[in-house]
């Protein structure tokens, strides 16, 4: 990008930030961002083991034509509602319906909820 005011070239992000409302529109972005991110408790082992996950091992599995390496995965089961982890989320095993949770505070509602009914 060209700089009408000094003649040299500007970069894209110098030229994106040269418009006040552009930088405005970025700065709010960032700031809503930093808000929101902080809103909920990230789901970690140590969270999980907390509220009375089980830690399990899936054995690697072995066919004539591939090998997947084990993993690491935790589970929970309350009143017939089992959890279980996938890919860093907690899923909410429905039968039909998979529900993903994110937030380790909803979770730990849900089940001082279900320990509760």
């Amino acid at each position: 990008m060209y700089c009408s005011n000094c003649g040299c070239a500007k970069d894209e992000t110098d030229y994106i930030l040269s418009s006040q409302a552009n930088k405005d529109r970025l700065d709010e972005a960032v700031l809503s961002f930093k808000k929101n991110s902080d809103d909920f408790e990230k789901i970690t082992p140590e969270g999980l083991l907390d509220l009375g996950f089980e830690e399990n091992y899936q054995e690697p599995e072995i066919t004539d034509w591939c090998t997947s390496s084990g993993f690491i995965y935790y589970s929970l089961t309350i009143k017939g509602v089992s959890f279980f982890t996938e890919d860093g989320v907690v899923i909410l095993d429905g039968g039909e319906c998979e529900v993903e949770i994110k937030d380790l505070d909803k979770l730990k509602d849900l089940i001082l909820s279900l320990k509760e009914l």
